[in-house]
């Protein structure tokens, strides 16, 4: 899938993926609720998250809204204590 964004667009990857839910297809993995890993809907949504976050990053573009890692990786933690 590709996706061009017109000068000035803004892209969001909960808009692109949707509702996670086993109706929407999305198997049942690990994921992340209240602090806590337990099976659910959605497992691995993160690393994909994860994988854009830094590549748009890395490319220079602008990170316009962010929402943090629910339980926070050692790279965030230490290559960007200071905040966004």
């Amino acid at each position: 899938m590709v996706f061009l964004l017109p000068r000035g667009a803004t892209y969001s990857l909960n808009n692109s993926i949707g509702e996670i839910s086993a109706e929407t297809g999305y198997d049942i993995a690990y994921i992340i609720k209240e602090g806590r890993t337990v099976l659910g809907s959605g497992g691995g949504v993160c690393q994909t998250s994860t994988t854009l976050f830094r590549a748009v990053l890395n490319s220079g573009l602008p990170i316009v809204m962010r929402y943090p890692p629910r339980l926070p990786s050692q790279l965030l933690r230490t290559r960007y204590a200071g905040g966004f």
